[in-house]
């Protein structure tokens, strides 16, 4: 049972620093972003160029604020996923609170599926 204590612990804290480095990753993404957007600007670049720098850099900084929000409402996946191997049945794990799942979704045999 230690064993895959030890082995859940590893893999949790692995997510945290996933999760951390996505996000400094999405950091340093938007600041060369922006330094290319204000290059384009000094150089007078085509409007073409600069449209299509100036949207990279939205959409950048579009998914960094969204995985800003997520953590601040403690909804990252390293927030919910309390890994144990405990298998004690009066244990309420809070990964698997979701209740019923609103979305309705039909079974689409595999058959149908296009590829």
């Amino acid at each position: 049972m230690q064993a895959l204590d030890s082995n859940a612990q590893y893999w949790s804290d692995l997510s945290t620093k996933a999760a951390r480095c996505s996000h400094r990753a999405f950091e340093l993404q938007l600041k060369l972003a922006e330094e290319k957007v204000n290059n384009l600007l000094h150089e007078e670049a085509p409007e073409e160029a600069l449209l299509e720098a100036a949207w990279e850099a939205h959409s950048i900084c579009f998914q960094l604020d969204q995985s800003s929000q997520l953590r601040e409402a403690g909804l990252m996946p390293e927030q919910q996923v309390r890994f144990s191997a405990n298998t004690g049945r009066n244990i309420v794990s809070p990964s698997r609170n979701y209740g019923p799942n609103p979305i309705i979704e039909p079974h689409i045999p595999q058959s149908e599926w296009s590829i």
